[in-house]
């Protein structure tokens, strides 16, 4: 091949190497939308109830986002406490209420329960409510916790405690359990004045 051939043939290779060189670049793929949600109110009170009551609460779960989702999972940190969405299903904007119940029999005192709302989208956290309150118990035990450190064999050891009924009606001590294996105890019940029983407040001995 001539110089002049060997020269229209470079001209070739760098014309072509100039036009892939403006081939338009590719544009990144558009992002997935992402769905969001939001909780109001987050805390709700409850104020005080007797121990036995069952406190039903609601709150508003929202789709701030702009992909649709669906509520999987209302999770309560004890079986005291449930939730259910009256619609699973939210698209963008939409709305839901939540109903929630909380059982408050055995679960007497100061109570904060939390409850976590969680959505088929990984990427979106979950959301905490609380539903806080006082549960007055029905029977109160004083005190509450008998520790024998050492028991002796020769002997017996002998405890006393106080239960007292804070509630409207009448109880039976039927039983008391320790450990394992359960024991029965005598009690005795000691007379109170009219006053105190007219207002339903009974105390015994446990021995």
């Amino acid at each position: 091949m001539t110089r002049f051939g060997n020269l229209a043939a470079i001209g070739i290779v760098v014309a072509l190497a100039g036009i892939a060189g403006c081939k338009k670049p590719e544009e990144p793929p558009a992002e997935t939308p992402v769905a969001r949600l939001a909780v109001e109110p987050r805390v709700m009170e409850f104020g005080e109830v007797e121990e036995g009551a069952v406190v039903k609460k609601e709150f508003t779960v929202r789709n701030v986002g702009a992909a649709a989702f669906v509520i999987t999972d209302i999770l309560a940190g004890c079986p005291c406490t449930t939730g259910e969405a009256i619609n699973p299903f939210l698209a963008p904007g939409e709305e839901t209420a939540v109903r929630l119940s909380f059982n408050s029999d055995g679960y007497p005192g100061q109570r904060t329960q939390y409850v976590t709302v969680r959505i088929d989208d990984s990427r979106t956290p979950d959301e905490i409510v609380q539903l806080r309150g006082n549960v007055q118990p029905w029977l109160l035990i004083d005190p509450s916790l008998i520790v024998i450190r050492e028991a002796p064999t020769e002997k017996a050891v002998r405890h006393t405690a106080q239960a007292m009924n804070l509630g409207k009606a009448p109880v039976t001590i039927e039983s008391i359990e320790t450990g394992e294996q359960p024991v029965r105890l005598p009690l005795r019940r000691r007379q109170r004045p009219a006053a105190d029983a007219e207002a339903g407040r009974q105390r015994h001995s446990e021995y």
